[in-house]
């Protein structure tokens, strides 16, 4: 369960089984998520203890998964105020309430924090095409997505062990520079079967050839961070949908 859970996911229920299980977690939360939240942010108090009972709908949830919960338990949770350059107002819901121990200027580079994991699961949704299985059984999906990660591992090597060299090939121009994952991805696995089957000598000479092909293929970081969002609508009727964002390279 990630600790750090964006708004399209809020839920007691989430912060129930974190800290049923002993863990923390720290939930970005939609401005109407409740009554408490919008009195909350009119106020423009920088945090709030609240302690409420367990909604109807957390309290079903948790049934269908075991546990013995009814409305008439409560949960504690810490709400914090986060103010972004830009100047819009994020709020933020977490189960670690203590306030000198977990001061509320910390949070929000925290939960910055987890780009790097929603990175990780668009490109695998979008480049991998992680939501298209060829299988039908459980272990057959089961062995299809550990493949995937140890793929998505391998490519993560090659690009840490080019990172310098982009550097020094890029240098003096206008933007920050990576190696282009899509493209990436398509020549991995080409070269795949050899890097598993073929001997030492063989190996290490693909490996070059593997690399200097990567390396051929960058593409521009055009970072912006405080853009305007551009709300629209992601899903249909569906919830899941698989919609390829990139087209496969092989």
């Amino acid at each position: 369960m990630n600790p750090l859970t964006s708004r399209g996911f809020a839920s007691y229920a989430v912060l129930y089984l974190h800290m049923f299980y002993g863990s923390n977690c720290i939930i970005r939360l939609k401005k109407d998520f409740n009554p408490t939240v919008v009195a909350f942010l009119k106020s423009r108090a920088p945090e709030l203890l609240v302690e409420t009972p367990m909604p109807e709908r957390a309290t079903r949830c948790l049934r269908k998964l075991g546990h013995k919960v009814s409305r008439k338990d409560t949960i504690r949770y810490r709400l914090i105020r986060v103010e972004l350059p830009n100047g819009e107002v994020e709020v933020l819901m977490t189960s670690l309430l203590h306030r000198r121990k977990y001061h509320r200027r910390h949070f929000a580079g925290l939960y910055n924090s987890r780009w790097g994991v929603e990175t990780c699961f668009h490109i695998l949704k979008s480049y991998f095409q992680a939501a298209v299985f060829a299988s039908y059984t459980n272990e057959s999906i089961r062995q299809e997505v550990w493949a995937m990660f140890a793929l998505f591992n391998l490519q993560s090597m090659c690009q840490f062990a080019l990172e310098k060299q982009v550097g020094q090939k890029t240098q003096g121009r206008k933007y920050a520079y990576q190696l282009n994952r899509n493209v990436g991805l398509g020549y991995l696995k080409r070269f795949l079967p050899a890097l598993l089957l073929d001997g030492p000598k063989r190996w290490w000479a693909r490996v070059k050839e593997l690399l200097a092909l990567l390396l051929s293929v960058l593409e521009p970081i055009r970072t912006d961070k405080n853009r305007v969002r551009k709300k629209g609508l992601m899903r249909g009727a569906e919830r899941h949908i698989y919609e390829p964002n990139y087209k496969p390279s092989l």
